[in-house]
């Protein structure tokens, strides 16, 4: 089974890569004949004195002048068609290049995507059970502080529940935990909205239309082959 492979380049992938340089097309600009000129290609009947076989070289030089202007023609147009047909190739094999990426993309995006909303899930929940901890810790000391210690167990220094742990300490914490609590809060926000970010590009992108309108490009080429055949055919007459 024979696949298609293609070698992406990254670095032209980047958003901020330049574009491509243009394609370098080389096609000959002087292949039409200089005009005929009798100085030139002289003919044993140019001194003749009879006027009509006298303008018979004259014809017949301008029969051959009109017959290599039009091969030159002829042929600059082949080379030219040659060319379109070449670069249309190619940019179908790139239309096919940009739709495979395109797919793989939709690929990893819906992995991604999946983990970020499980992600999400779970992040909440934690998130929910940390502020109600913090929000509700002045509740709690409270209620340390409301249940009293057995009889038996209690002491000068210690007569309720909340004087088994140091309550300094524990102030302490829960204000190194709302700091860090929020400085987290701020970076799940920016990673949220990079998150969003990135989901709007990659959905215009999985939306957009086809990224080269090859099909039209190829029917316009397709029309344009009689003008090759009717040239072909006026150098066959010729």
């Amino acid at each position: 089974d024979e696949k298609e492979v293609f070698i992406f380049n990254k670095a032209r992938l980047q958003s901020n890569a330049p574009p491509p340089p243009p394609e370098q097309v080389d096609i000959p600009d002087n292949l039409e004949p200089p005009s005929p000129s009798s100085s030139h290609d002289p003919h044993p009947l140019d001194d003749a004195l009879d006027p009509a076989l006298k303008a018979l070289p004259s014809y017949e030089r301008q029969f051959r002048h009109h017959y290599h202007r039009g091969h030159a023609i002829y042929t600059g147009t082949s080379m030219k068609f040659e060319h379109c047909e070449r670069l249309l190739r190619e940019q179908m094999v790139q239309e096919r290049a940009v739709e495979v990426a395109r797919c793989n993309l939709d690929q990893y995006y819906r992995i991604i995507n999946q983990n970020y909303g499980d992600f999400m899930k779970r992040y909440m929940q934690q998130h929910r059970m940390h502020s109600d901890l913090l929000a509700n810790f002045g509740k709690d000391v409270e209620k340390l502080r409301s249940i009293k210690l057995h009889p038996a167990l209690q002491t000068a220094n210690r007569k309720c529940l909340l004087d088994l742990v140091k309550e300094e300490n524990l102030r302490k914490s829960v204000e190194n935990c709302t700091s860090s609590h929020k400085q987290f809060e701020n970076k799940m926000s920016q990673f949220k909205q990079t998150f969003g970010d990135v989901k709007r590009r990659v959905e215009d992108l999985l939306t957009a239309g086809p990224f080269l309108a090859t099909k039209n490009l190829e029917q316009a080429i397709k029309e344009h082959h009689r003008y090759i055949n009717e040239q072909k055919s006026i150098m066959q007459s010729l």
